[in-house]
């Protein structure tokens, strides 16, 4: 039944829009979950679609976590799909720069995290979280730019924002294609 002041066409088209919005999602298909709970906001965990289901929603299961009952099996869980992103673009970047947003792989998942400074000696990155508000020593090569997912394009490219230090402009909008089911 449509409510006051809504035409068939709008209601058709919030369906369309919801519909395009999850079309990229696959069974099987690695992604990122974002962590809403305290203690893990501003983080990302890698896991895989196990099923998807009605009401926004799929099981997953993560890539490096186990269950509490039986540590042999993974973890799984459901949940919302509007906190799944596709796996960010590798990008070639090995150097950042102070302020720079980053994230920074860290106890099993990804957090996000601004550049403080370099620490030429130990080859290491001082990286302030926000969130937790603590600095740590992190290692360079667990660390990549950070990158917004904006949109999916169609069913099998994504445009992503990365972030630069001042983020008055962002410094690129890449698509990524994906090979459905990876």
């Amino acid at each position: 039944m449509l409510g006051q002041g809504h035409s068939r066409k709008d209601t058709e088209t919030e369906i369309e829009r919801r519909t395009e919005s999850v079309m990229w999602l696959r069974e099987g298909m690695r992604v990122e979950l974002k962590g809403v709970e305290e203690g893990f906001l501003g983080s990302w965990f890698g896991v895989r679609i196990l099923k998807l289901l009605k009401g926004g929603e799929c099981t997953v299961q993560y890539e490096e976590f186990v269950d509490e009952k039986d540590e042999s099996k993974p973890l799984q869980e459901t949940v919302k799909i509007s906190q799944l992103r596709p796996v960010p673009p590798t990008l070639n970047i090995t150097s950042w720069l102070n302020k720079e947003s980053v994230e920074v792989y860290h106890s099993n998942c990804w957090w996000v995290g601004f550049i403080q400074s370099y620490l030429t000696a130990k080859n290491k990155y001082v990286v302030y979280f926000q969130e937790s508000m603590e600095e740590l020593e992190i290692d360079a090569s667990k660390i990549r730019t950070r990158q917004d997912w904006i949109k999916p394009v169609g069913q099998r490219a994504f445009v992503w924002q990365v972030h630069t230090p001042s983020m008055v402009w962002p410094s690129l909008l890449s698509i990524q294609a994906l090979e459905i089911g990876k």
